[in-house]
């Protein structure tokens, strides 16, 4: 190296193959690389979805099970104290990954209450009339999570013929 060069001659001399090199990283990073990895996760995007939330009677054959009339969203569905009813949740999965569901009721029961991978749960009506909001959270691998809440009307259970005996007339 001659002595004559000053600093800035010799910064530049280092400089110039640092900066060109730095250059041609980024632009392969940038125009090579990057495209490749954006276009491998991109098959990653969740195509799992809730369709539904229904609440049925419960029945031995499941298809005889008479479905309660699905009002409004936001609106409660009327149980009586004490029956019980399926909550099932109708999920579009076309991937077919792991799934699973978190049951939650504020007054009543859950079988199964907490996090399980069926996605039909027996709600048992609580002994009080309140309103009971039920909530399912659904967590699909790969996905956010997504969650659904309904709110049940705890009502009076119906009188049956053999509760009120109707009194007979002497002979």
């Amino acid at each position: 190296m001659p002595e004559n060069q000053s600093w800035i001659e010799q910064i530049s001399r280092v400089g110039s193959p640092i900066a060109i090199a730095a250059i041609i990283g980024y632009g392969t990073w940038d125009l090579i690389l990057q495209p490749l990895f954006k276009s491998e996760t991109a098959g990653n995007i969740c195509r799992a979805r809730i369709l539904s939330v229904s609440v049925n009677r419960l029945s031995l054959s499941p298809e005889l099970s008479a479905e309660e009339p699905q009002l409004p969203e936001g609106l409660p569905i009327a149980v009586p104290v004490g029956e019980k009813r399926a909550i099932t949740v109708r999920l579009e999965n076309p991937d077919r990954q792991p799934v699973l569901f978190t049951w939650k009721a504020e007054y009543g029961k859950l079988n199964p209450q907490g996090s399980s991978a069926n996605s039909r749960s027996v709600y048992t009506a609580p002994k009080t009339l309140t309103n009971d909001p039920i909530t399912v959270q659904v967590q699909v691998q790969g996905c956010d999570l997504e969650e659904r809440s309904l709110t049940i009307a705890v009502v009076p259970s119906t009188p049956t013929a053999t509760d009120n005996p109707l009194p007979t007339s002497p002979p």
